[in-house]
């Protein structure tokens, strides 16, 4: 029987190592294989309020006042909070131009390709007026338009692209004076990213001086790979901004 020389331990080291490099990562990949696939839908969800209905609901048709702020970069920023119901991955699939990327795109057909429940764009019945030029301030004030009927909530004026979201479903109501918007959103899942379910609420109201009053409340629970589980509530804390009544 041969010995080994003593020049090809290191050789054998490296081949063991490689070894049980290529061992984990099949075991990952079959840990990853047996993850548990699965959509979680709004009725696990702790909202906030728990039950929504379409009585007390407030007013909120008008014009209101948001500020934009020009960045270090030169674009303009605003302190709208955006509203909608649903999943905001859902909404943008729904404009024909990506609101992302400003592209062209075949957009989801809100009558047959999503749920009642989840708010969509519509595009401008009119052609927009031309408008002034407002480059060189640093402040300036947008106009937020809604119209408000009993079925439907709509923001956006007919010269521009507009959000319609239709009240009085699992995702859409009113409680204690003020109309509740919820919001749900998957996120990770590919290549073992962790996956989450972002969620939580608008709240509008109206104001003792007519004024536009808007909460937004966010939580996140993390889905378990292997059982699909939803971990506990993380909260954020909440943001609420005021948008005054615009002048006739």
């Amino acid at each position: 029987m041969s010995r080994m020389d003593g020049r090809n331990i290191p050789v054998v080291q490296e081949l063991s190592m490689k070894f049980v490099f290529l061992l984990s990562v099949i075991i990952v990949f079959i840990l990853g294989g047996c993850s548990v696939e699965r959509i979680v839908t709004a009725s696990e969800m702790d909202w906030k309020p728990p039950k929504l209905t379409m009585q007390e609901c407030p007013n909120l048709n008008g014009n209101y006042t948001y500020k934009l702020m020009r960045n270090y970069s030169g674009a303009y920023e605003s302190d709208l909070i955006h509203v909608y119901a649903g999943s905001i991955y859902v909404l943008w699939k729904t404009a024909n131009n990506s609101p992302t990327t400003g592209r062209p795109q075949t957009p989801l057909n809100y009558s047959t390709d999503i749920l009642d429940s989840q708010s969509y764009y519509i595009e401008p019945r009119v052609k927009k007026k031309e408008t002034t030029n407002i480059d060189s301030k640093n402040i300036t004030y947008g106009t937020l338009h809604l119209e408000q009927t009993a079925t439907t909530l709509i923001q956006g004026r007919q010269d521009e692209a507009r959000v319609v979201t239709k009240l009085g479903t699992e995702m859409s109501g009113c409680s204690g004076g003020a109309l509740i918007l919820r919001h749900l959103e998957y996120n990770g899942g590919n290549d073992f990213v962790p996956r989450t379910a972002s969620y939580g609420e608008f709240e509008l109201r109206k104001g003792s001086d007519a004024s536009l009053i808007i909460t937004e409340r966010r939580r996140q629970r993390a889905i378990s790979f292997s059982s699909g589980m939803l971990g506990e509530p993380n909260e954020y804390p909440a943001v609420t901004r005021f948008y005054q009544l615009a002048n006739p």
